[in-house]
This record gives structure tokens, C-alpha cells and sequence, in this order.
């Protein structure tokens, strides 16, 4: 197939938006000549830009109304109204469901469509040039949150990271925290997101969730602790400790106080 104006939509999960990522070269290969944009939210946005295959990102808000594309590529099987809002030639993806395209799914579509997928470990930097961490050679931790543990529970965990000999760094910015990820001696979540794209980053670490929260995919082999309980605020920080000590990665028992409720 012939294309000039090629759309991807992807959207729903990082963890799924990883798997997406070995998909581009494919897409490109399959369409070398055309316009590829990419259709994803405004926090994926910044990990897609980096891919040498994707011409243009936009936002849900803004792919209304665009080009008229050849062809269009739904990698997330939600209807979302996407399909009426936008005018494309030919659609390739599943019939709407409640539950996004994970990878195995998004390969096939694409097998039956004619693309050639290579079967690879997606690339945290979505194919671009990585970027130096700015703490090489110093040993250091990172702190995910998300908002389902406590502040405090946090502040603590921090502080007997610290009293272990390591920094304890703190990152919200998916783009920023890849090559902090390749560096960090572990991470601690709260959310499945940040820890997936950790995990990418060959890092390992654990992650606090509820019983109701996603499962994670350990990348490329990497283990991930998952702590859950019915909620992540009731996950104990001297249970998170004692966990980082069993894996070797702090030094520090003490025990926490619990935060007054």
C-alpha cells in the first residue's frame, strides 16, 4: 500500500505503549516515503517524540480535524470516537472493546495487515539518542510517586535511604526519568506507569499497589518486587525497608512510625 499521510493511535497505558514501541520501525519500513503522526496523550508525548520514525505527535484534543490520511493504525481498540472525528482512507484495528491492545494483539493486527514486526525489547528512548543521566557514578535511588501512599510514608522511606549512603531522587517527568532509571540502583512506585518505564530502563525496584491496581510486565528480564495490599497507604514503609534490605539494595532496619491519620 501506497501512503502519503499515515495516523497511529496509541493512548491507553505506557506498559502497552512500550510493547507499541518496536512497532514504528515496521510502520516506517512499511510506508518509507509517507507522513507518520502519532496520536497519543499529552504525558506519552514527550516519549514518542523521540523516535526517528514518528513525524508528528499530536494530542487527543488536536487529531480532530487534521489531514485526511491514507491509512490509519488503531493500536488501542477503544472507541474513543476518534474514528468519526478523523478521516482516513482505510482503518486497520480490532472492533472496539473496553480493555486496550497489548502487544501480542498489536502484532498480530499488523501481521494480518501485511507488516513484518521484528520481535524485540522495546526501547525505553523510543529509538533516539539516549540521554546521559546527570548522577553518573553517584549511587542513588529513585522515588516514583503517584499519590496512592502517603507523604509522609515517603519522607521516611527518603530518609533511610539517605542514612544508607544513597541519594534519594525523586522524578515525575517520564522523558527525564529513563536515563535516571539506567543509573539508579533501584526505584520505589506507587504507580504502575513510572514503574513500567523503569523496568524498560533496566532498572529494578518495587511496587506498592492495591489490590485492584494493574499488573506490571517486567522488561527485559527485570525483576519487579510488588508489595500489594487492599490499599497501597496501608503498605507499612518498615515493610517497604525490610523488603529493600532483603534485596540487597539498603543497608538501614530501622523501623518507621505510623503517620497519624
Amino acid at each position: 500500500m501506497t501512503a502519503r499521510l499515515v495516523l497511529v493511535i496509541k493512548r491507553e497505558g505506557l506498559a502497552a505503549l512500550l510493547d507499541a514501541e518496536p512497532i514504528l520501525a515496521a510502520l516506517r519500513h512499511a510506508h518509507p516515503g509517507a507522513r507518520l503522526d502519532f496520536v497519543t496523550t499529552e504525558r506519552f508525548a514527550p516519549l514518542v517524540r523521540r523516535s526517528p520514525h514518528v513525524d508528528r505527535v499530536l494530542s487527543e484534543v488536536r487529531a480532530a480535524g487534521v489531514d485526511a490520511y491514507d491509512v490509519a493504525y488503531d493500536l488501542d481498540g477503544i472507541d474513543s470516537g476518534l474514528r468519526a472525528a478523523v478521516s482516513a482512507s482505510v482503518w486497520i484495528g480490532p472492533q472496539p472493546s473496553a480493555h486496550p491492545l497489548g502487544g501480542p494483539a498489536m502484532r498480530k493486527l499488523l501481521r494480518e495487515a501485511g507488516l513484518i514486526v521484528l520481535h524485540s525489547l522495546p526501547d525505553p528512548d523510543f529509538g533516539g539518542r539516549p540521554a546521559s543521566s546527570p548522577l553518573k557514578g553517584t549511587p542513588f535511588a529513585l522515588l516514583l510517586r503517584d499519590g496512592h501512599w502517603p507523604a509522609s510514608y515517603w519522607d521516611a522511606l527518603a530518609g533511610e535511604i539517605e542514612d544508607s549512603g544513597l541519594l534519594a531522587i525523586e522524578e515525575s517527568d517520564l522523558a527525564a526519568l529513563v536515563p535516571l532509571a539506567r543509573t539508579a540502583r533501584f526505584f520505589v512506585s506507587d504507580g504502575a506507569d513510572a514503574a513500567c518505564l523503569a523496568l524498560a530502563s533496566r532498572c529494578p525496584g518495587v511496587l506498592l499497589s492495591g489490590e485492584d491496581a494493574s499488573p506490571v510486565v517486567s522488561h527485559a528480564g527485570h525483576d519487579v518486587i510488588r508489595l500489594v495490599s487492599r490499599e497501597a497507604r496501608s503498605i507499612e514503609p518498615a515493610f517497604v525497608l525490610q523488603t529493600l534490605r532483603c534485596a540487597g539494595h539498603v543497608r538501614s532496619a530501622d523501623a518507621f512510625a505510623r503517620p497519624a491519620d
